[in-house]
């Protein structure tokens, strides 16, 4: 087992910018994954000495956690954008697996922090596995709601099970993102998501 714990040492914390350590211990993160990160290659990335890095986060978890929560926040900020347009439910989603292609299948394909995650973390118990399903219950209900909004708008069908569909969508959304890092192919992460924008119109139209 790694231990994640930063050991105390005496002396003033140095006054640092946390964006800018919470966006590198992110990349290292995304590239290493939590369990693979050291504290020595935290502290080497952010230029933090362990005294630093153990006063403002406590220990590795504690910092990987506002890392996820920092690394979700623009992509729940782009799905309400989504969401909030006037377009129907089916355009809706459709714009949310393009956007989830174009960041999957363009550049380095590291997949998504949060899906990689779910994999590697290995304790369910953790705060982190707690965290995680969070998010990913986060972006469930914003799909579950609008299309919830769909069927008061008319354009998705009351018979439809809008959890059920929600899942589907934040699924496969998520096995993009495993995709992309795994098989390190944009044809088969394009495959996966034109498939799922294919089947959108029968999902909305039955249960």
């Amino acid at each position: 087992m790694i231990d994640t714990k930063i050991k105390k040492s005496r002396g003033r914390p140095s006054k640092f910018d946390r964006n800018d350590v919470i966006v590198k211990a992110c990349q290292l993160f995304r590239e290493k994954g939590f369990e693979a990160t050291s504290i020595a290659q935290l502290c080497e990335a952010t230029k933090l000495k362990p005294p630093s890095l153990y006063a403002s986060f406590s220990d590795k978890e504690t910092l990987f956690c506002e890392v996820l929560e920092t690394y979700h926040a623009p992509y729940a900020r782009i799905l309400n954008d989504i969401f909030s347009q006037p377009i129907s439910t089916l355009d809706a989603l459709t714009q949310l697996l393009l956007m989830n292609k174009s960041m999957h299948c363009c550049g380095q394909m590291n997949g998504c922090l949060i899906a990689n995650s779910s994999i590697q973390v290995d304790n369910a118990d953790s705060n982190i596995s707690r965290l995680i399903k969070a998010l990913h219950d986060k972006n469930e209900a914003m799909i579950t709601a609008r299309i919830e909004q769909g069927k008061e708008a008319g354009d998705v069908a009351s018979s439809v099970n809008s959890a059920a569909v929600a899942r589907f969508i934040n699924g496969t959304v998520q096995g993009s993102a495993v995709l992309a890092r795994g098989q390190q192919s944009s044809e088969a992460v394009s495959d996966m998501l034109e498939t799922a924008m294919q089947l959108l119109p029968a999902l909305l139209k039955s249960a």
